[in-house]
């Protein structure tokens, strides 16, 4: 989807940014598993933003994230 929106928008995406989601093929965002591997990968790499669906967020065991980086 952000592909898609910077190819609209004929803008680059900002550096240090990474999104993570799955969109159905009726455009529904749909939550996605594995986010402290994601945010680990992201923290190690130096990106500074991680963009996931609200909806993960609702499910997220907030035990299982690496807290140390978190703001």
């Amino acid at each position: 989807a952000m592909s898609l929106v910077c190819m609209a928008l004929k803008r680059r995406p900002k550096p240090g940014v990474v999104v993570t989601g799955a969109l159905s093929l009726t455009g529904r965002v749909l939550d996605v598993g594995g986010l402290a591997g994601k945010l680990q990968g992201c923290m190690r790499e130096g990106s500074q933003t991680l963009l996931v669906p609200s909806s993960t967020l609702q499910h997220l065991d907030a035990a299982s994230l690496p807290t140390e980086e978190l703001r």
